[in-house]
């Protein structure tokens, strides 16, 4: 009899231990952990290893009631400062952080944080971007698939269609309309000037021809 009531005792506290353990993280205590996952700030650096971009990701206000995993299940907990750093992230990647409390809601998600790893463009530094570093492809991170020879071919083109190298013989046959036009824009002022002046002259010439009588 006795063994029968442990035994109901036993199975009773199994079921009633994970009741008290979610009792704890009820929707109040879920918000405040959520508050506080919100205010946790991520920021990258990053190194160059044989032309690549390696990253490492530093995590501020990882408060003392929190911790969070990694898309490989591990478990990280802010330092005494409330700071975690993690090494070797590649470049234009995307990763997801889980955070769950470290006492109420342990076994609870309470929140997700995101970061984005910019992609490093290998090929920003050829001497093609040199007449275009505005243009997407010639930034030093821009995200694209290309090989090298796709990327000077999409670089040239870019530049072709902003005129940037335009090797297009000059036409030097002008017609003469468009040469009197041409002229007479930039200098008929001048010449308006010049005729009024050999008109003055002219009147001037036959005055004094009338008046003394040449």
């Amino acid at each position: 009899m006795r063994k029968l009531w442990g035994f109901i005792i036993f199975i009773a506290l199994i079921f009633m231990f994970p009741m008290k353990i979610n009792a704890s993280c009820n929707n109040e205590t879920k918000a405040r952990l959520r508050k506080i996952v919100s205010n946790v700030n991520i920021s990258y650096e990053y190194q160059m290893i044989r032309n690549t971009a390696i990253f490492s990701l530093k995590f501020n206000n990882v408060s003392s009631d929190i911790y969070f995993k990694d898309q490989y299940d591990n478990n990280y907990y802010g330092d005494v400062d409330g700071e975690i750093t993690l090494y070797n992230y590649p470049s234009g990647k995307s990763f997801t952080f889980t955070f769950y409390g470290t006492n109420d809601c342990r076994l609870e998600e309470v929140g997700k944080l995101y970061a984005t790893t910019p992609a490093y463009n290998p090929y920003y530094q050829l001497s093609v971007c040199n007449d275009v570093p505005e243009f997407d492809l010639c930034q030093k991170w821009s995200s694209h698939s290309l090989n090298r020879e796709q990327f000077i071919k999409e670089v040239n083109e870019y530049k072709n269609k902003q005129n940037i190298i335009d090797d297009s013989p000059i036409d030097k046959n002008i017609s003469v309309i468009d040469f009197l036009f041409n002229f007479f824009k930039l200098y008929g002022i001048y010449v308006l000037i010049g005729i009024v002046i050999i008109i003055i002259v002219i009147k001037y010439i036959n005055y004094k021809r009338d008046t003394f009588g040449f």
